[in-house]
């Protein structure tokens, strides 16, 4: 079945819906990802998702994407809907223990070092950190599934009284945990008291949903200020933490900033607050249920020939620059950036003054620099 591509309309509806959702567990064994997709929609696009549910026998029922996958006829109608629907879709998945250890640097080193964190960043220390305990824990290191439980307990419990304890287990002398754990030691009430837990949305604090919603928002307006009215399947997380999006509400300005070393888009125009509605009620929200539980579905069973194929067909649709996975430039580092690294780790760790800290990262910062202008025998020299 052809269609037209309507991509472009007086104002971008857009339909969201999720996939391997549990909260703040990013420690769940059977749902290890996140998905989160939208949907650009319209009447006419309605229309023709209610004509293809009669072309193959879903007329007269509600439809749910994890069910189809697992049949013949199901699986021939996800097919058709990504052949159609693709070019209106945008989604983002993540691999929820990188998410999680990612998180962890979040609260950690960032809550130290607010005011220069452009610098780490730069530096590319934070997918350093969050590369090296995701190593670790993938591997079952007693050390750093004791970090991640006690960090989730930390932010169960909102804990938020200087009394941090991350670590049950003391790590090996001279291993990089180590390093980490006299880090949080050395500045456990920064740490525990950089997040305000008066907040109502500080108990999803890590929660996948409100952070994928904020970054397909940003890609669907791309550099355009066209407005956006946004739909979103109901949920507790984000009826707790939407405060923060809605700000972006007749924001007609194209802003950027560059971060994490390029340039990046960071709002965008909605039309009014995101509206949360009940999926059995939205047709859009219904399809958008069918393609997110097919790509999660997909991603677990990727061996399968049509798991292959809808990973195949989704790429056109696939956000990989807000997507939080072990994957691409999120893995590679030449032996001198791990050098770097692993020194700026050793000596964040040592008791000193926070003045002296800031000249450290501020030190390290430069011999990134250097390292990419000027090749490894000066950062040697500079290291030693």
């Amino acid at each position: 079945m052809k269609r037209r591509n309507i991509l472009i309309f007086y104002m971008k509806k857009i339909y969201f819906d999720e996939a391997g959702y549990t909260g703040n567990n990013l420690l769940d064994k059977d749902q290890p990802i996140f998905c989160y997709l939208g949907l650009i929609s319209s009447d006419e696009i309605e229309k023709e998702f209610i004509d293809l549910r009669k072309k193959y026998g879903y007329a007269d029922q509600e439809v749910k994407g994890n069910s189809l996958c697992k049949s013949g006829r199901g699986q021939k109608f996800i097919k058709s809907l990504w052949e159609t629907f693709k070019g209106n879709v945008k989604f983002v998945y993540h691999d929820k223990k990188f998410a999680l250890s990612a998180k962890i640097y979040e609260y950690t080193y960032e809550s130290v070092f607010q005011e220069i964190s452009s610098l780490l960043y730069r530096s590319n220390f934070h997918r350093f950190i969050a590369l090296l305990f995701y190593s670790y824990l993938i591997k079952s290191d007693k050390t750093a599934e004791s970090i991640f439980n006690n960090f989730s307990i930390f932010v169960k419990n909102k804990d938020n009284n200087g009394k941090l304890n991350l670590l049950g287990y003391t790590p090996q002398k001279n291993s990089p945990l180590e390093a980490f754990y006299k880090f949080c030691k050395n500045n456990k009430e920064e740490i525990a008291c950089d997040v305000d837990f008066s907040d109502s949305a500080s108990q999803w604090l890590l929660d996948l949903t409100n952070t994928s919603l904020y970054s397909l928002l940003v890609k669907f307006a791309g550099n355009s200020n066209e407005e956006i009215l946004a739909f979103c399947d109901d949920s507790k997380p984000l009826l707790t933490q939407l405060e923060f999006i809605n700000t972006f509400v007749d924001d007609k300005r194209i802003l950027y900033n560059d971060t994490f070393g390029f340039k990046m888009r960071f709002n965008f125009n909605l039309a009014s607050p995101i509206k949360l509605i009940d999926s059995k009620t939205c047709v859009s929200i219904q399809l958008a249920d069918c393609l997110v539980s097919s790509i999660y579905y997909s991603l677990l069973n990727q061996d399968y020939d049509f798991c292959k194929e809808i990973i195949e067909i989704s790429t056109v649709s696939f956000d990989a620059d807000h997507s939080i996975a072990p994957s691409g430039k999120n893995t590679h580092f030449s032996e001198d950036e791990k050098i770097l690294n692993f020194s700026l780790l050793k000596e964040l760790s040592r008791r000193t003054k926070k003045d002296k800290k800031l000249d450290i990262i501020r030190h390290y910062s430069f011999l990134v620099q250097l390292l990419h202008f000027n090749g490894r025998n000066e950062i040697i020299e500079n290291i030693e």
